[in-house]
């Protein structure tokens, strides 16, 4: 609905300065919307304000959960090498592949040209989390 009589917004507001913080005043802003027989600038529009809170709300969450989970991460990092974690998380990767190949050959038991090149691997792996070359 269109605001005909050019209302002014009906929210309150309070000046920045440290007198007039003490005297709430009317928006200056021309209304935009009604919202249960009050007008609103886009500002201070209710239905605005909720979709905008919800939607910090939201990313709020998605941040925290990436902090959490690059904390827990960093936390599993030293407890695997205290003085050194950074070296175990450049040591993912290649853990991974690690992981991979020995699953392919898990249950051999004469070892294979390429079980001892994994065996090499792991090496190099172990090398790297204990924060060597």
């Amino acid at each position: 609905m269109e605001n005909p009589n050019k209302e002014q917004c009906s929210e309150k507001v309070y000046p920045h300065e440290a007198w007039g913080s003490l005297y709430p005043h009317r928006c200056p802003r021309i209304a935009v919307v009604q919202r249960n027989d009050d007008w609103y600038c886009k500002v201070h529009d209710p239905e605005y304000i909720k979709a905008k809170d919800a939607k910090q709300t939201a990313e709020w969450e998605v941040k925290g959960k990436k902090q959490r989970t690059e904390f827990t991460a960093y936390q599993q990092c030293i407890k695997i090498n205290p003085n050194n974690p950074l070296a175990v998380a450049g040591a993912i990767g290649d853990m991974h592949e690690i992981l991979k190949k020995a699953r392919q050959h898990f249950g051999h038991i004469i070892m294979t040209y390429e079980e001892s090149q994994l065996v090499s691997i792991i090496d190099e792996v172990l090398a790297k989390i204990k924060g060597g070359n």
